[in-house]
């Protein structure tokens, strides 16, 4: 497939952008439905996806039959595009989804966690840094709320440090 123009060329992108999608926060939203979507450019705007700990990802958020659609800036990050569209270099594309340690993971390609996001904000804060010591068992939700709990104060912790 061929791009509309090239990703890099931000005065010819602004110039085809699809106004109705670009400069847009659709964090979390799906847009199955969407049939205006295909064959189109679509510049900085935000589609990522939160999940949680037994979801899948990636997530599908556009509708199957979208083609020719070029993203460039966006964030993308937990979301599956269907095959026949084109993501620039430009664009976040992670996989990030929680672990039983309750630190958000980027995963790899296999979907197994590789290094927890924030990692140089905790990593003065002793938490795991191997992801083979994630522990195996799964926390019950008030276990894992009161982990993202003290992460989130740790974070606050290490920034007041900087």
């Amino acid at each position: 497939m061929k791009a509309p123009c090239n990703p890099d060329d931000r005065k010819t992108v602004l110039a085809i952008k699809n106004n109705k999608y670009s400069f847009m926060d659709f964090t979390n939203q799906s847009l199955i439905n969407a049939d205006d979507i295909s064959n189109s450019v679509i510049i900085g705007s935000c589609f990522s996806q939160s999940v949680g700990l037994d979801d899948e990802v990636p997530v599908k958020v556009f509708p199957s039959k979208m083609r020719e659609v070029l993203f460039v800036e966006c964030n993308l990050d937990n979301v599956e595009i269907p095959l026949g569209n084109m993501v620039a270099k430009s664009c976040s594309t992670n996989l990030i989804q929680p672990q039983n340690d309750g630190l958000d993971w980027l995963l790899d390609k296999d979907k197994k966690p590789k290094v927890f996001r924030d990692q140089k904000y905790l990593g003065v804060k002793r938490h795991n840094m191997n992801p083979s010591r994630i522990p195996k068992i799964r926390p019950t939700p008030d276990e894992f709320r009161l982990l993202k709990h003290k992460i989130k104060m740790d974070m606050i912790d290490s920034l007041r440090e900087l």
